[in-house]
């Protein structure tokens, strides 16, 4: 009995011997600054230029004047919707552009541009020039690690970089961290934008306003009221689908609209030339609790006021005292400024090697090690958040039907609190038919009819077509009916464009 105890005993040894020598062999084959985890960057990029300004300096537009006249090159930015403004843009001015997100990809012949969604940020593909657009998101919680990404990682050159005042300081040691000599250009706002004396009631608000809320429920209360009043309304919010956006947008435009309603998805470039900005609440929900906006948000709203070429001026106001006086408030103060440390998430090539070193098929194990690994590293953030953690712990219980290389992709999906619960459902349904080996989910499983859903159920509906495009494009095997849901998709568009008055 003493003899095996003492076995077992030296087995674990042993055991943790091995363990801690493979650790040991993975955290030696990284580099120890995550900057160098995109050699191919590393030796490309030559010089970082950044266009610091508020809101309507035309900072976007210098970086892609640049890039037009680059020998090829990549727009990067937030939203599906400015990706597709910028293809256009581009190919206005004789730049054949590609167009490359999350759920489509454009193709042009002999195109050596592409316009894409931050998240496509090449890391291999050498170009001479890379826009990297609104880069202080790269504070953002859940989103954050992809600017980091696509300003460390990008292959290119040149990295010209847009982003507001409050984010300088962080580009700065960015480039330094980089050893990458920097540019920057500040600029001005092109119009004057000034603060009202007074606070103006929605019921009286002019011709040409912006009307700020901050939830959908309150766009529409706000909509429905006006309209009972005669005024013709336009609304832009987060859960609506970015061709809806862009319909509302040329509503507005084309003078069918008079007023906008929109929440705060309208403060990252949407082409909304409003003359006046009201603020219909001073707080918001921010995802954990109901706080006072702060003034880096109310400067980013606001700013969409007064639009060069369209108005001498803009202006801001709240729409009652209290509402007023912080916007006032919060235009006059200082804005909180982004800094160290900057969230890295690792490339698949780095899981694939902490799989084969560490011996693991855990997505969850492999990210965490591979973070961890960059021992010495000053200004990145090591701790993977909550929500990546959760996603990748509860794909691993779909092991083996999705091996490593899958799992790691579907933790990359743009889930929303309307497609998570349907995402769930389809992973399900695969794992649990025939015997491990899978069923494709087609267009019919999970999706339902179109016919006579209302605008709201339409919105959902478009999200959940946009997740089925996004798993198609990445795993056509289980995914296969993308030519489908695109087809689709479209009619739920048209469906919605027909509901809007």
């Amino acid at each position: 009995m003493e003899h095996d105890t003492i076995q077992h005993a030296a087995g674990i040894t042993k055991l943790r011997k091995t363990t801690q020598t493979a650790y040991t062999e993975f955290q030696e084959s990284l580099p120890a600054y995550a900057k160098d985890l995109w050699p191919e960057a590393r030796r490309t990029q030559e010089q970082w230029e950044a266009w610091i300004g508020p809101t309507n300096s035309g900072k976007t537009h210098s970086a892609l004047r640049d890039l037009s006249r680059a020998t090829s090159g990549r727009y990067l930015g937030p939203l599906r919707i400015l990706a597709h403004e910028v293809q256009e843009k581009l190919e206005t001015q004789g730049t054949i552009t590609n167009l490359l997100t999350g759920e489509e990809t454009v193709t042009r012949q002999h195109a050596l541009h592409t316009s894409a969604t931050v998240e496509m940020a090449e890391t291999e593909a050498m170009h001479h020039v890379a826009v990297v657009d609104e880069a202080q998101m790269i504070d953002d919680n859940f989103r954050g690690s992809a600017w980091t990404r696509a300003i460390l990682g990008s292959a290119a050159k040149r990295i010209l970089i847009c982003a507001a005042p409050n984010a300088e300081a962080a580009i700065e040691q960015l480039a330094e961290y980089a050893n990458i000599p920097l540019t920057i250009h500040h600029v001005e706002r092109k119009t004057p934008l000034k603060m009202r004396d007074k606070p103006i009631p929605l019921h009286k608000a002019p011709s040409g306003t912006l009307l700020i809320a901050f939830s959908r429920h309150k766009v529409l209360e706000i909509a429905e009221d006006l309209r009972a009043r005669g005024r013709r309304v336009a609304m832009i919010y987060g859960s609506m689908p970015p061709e809806i956006r862009r319909h509302e947008s040329q509503r507005f435009l084309s003078g069918n609209a008079d007023i906008v309603i929109a929440t705060d998805a309208v403060g990252m470039g949407i082409n909304i030339p409003v003359e006046g900005v009201i603020f219909t609440a001073a707080s918001k929900f921010d995802g954990n609790w109901t706080r006072l906006l702060h003034p880096e948000e109310v400067k980013q709203l606001a700013g969409r006021a007064g639009r060069f070429g369209l108005h001498e001026s803009g202006w801001v106001c709240g729409a009652d005292d209290h509402i007023h006086a912080h916007v006032v408030k919060m235009m006059t103060g200082k804005t909180v400024p982004v800094a160290a440390p900057f969230a890295v998430l690792p490339d698949w090539r780095i899981i694939e090697r902490a799989s084969t070193i560490l011996r693991t098929k855990s997505l969850v194990s492999c990210l965490s090690e591979s973070i961890h690994a960059i021992s010495q590293d000053p200004i990145i953030r090591k701790n993977i958040n909550a929500p990546v953690l959760e996603i990748s712990a509860r794909l691993d219980s779909f092991h083996p039907v999705f091996d490593l290389h899958t799992r790691y992709i579907l933790s990359k999906a743009p889930l929303s609190k309307g497609t998570e619960d349907l995402f769930w459902s389809w992973l399900t349904n695969i794992w649990l038919s025939t015997k491990g080996e899978g069923t494709a989910i087609r267009m019919s499983s999970g999706l339902t009819t179109m016919k006579r859903l209302e605008t709201s159920r339409l919105e959902e509906y478009a999200a959940e077509i946009t997740l089925y495009r996004w798993l198609a494009a990445r795993l056509p095997h289980w995914f296969p009916d993308a030519e489908s849901a695109t087809d689709e998709y479209k009619q739920v568009i048209e469906a919605a464009k027909r509901k809007i008055k």
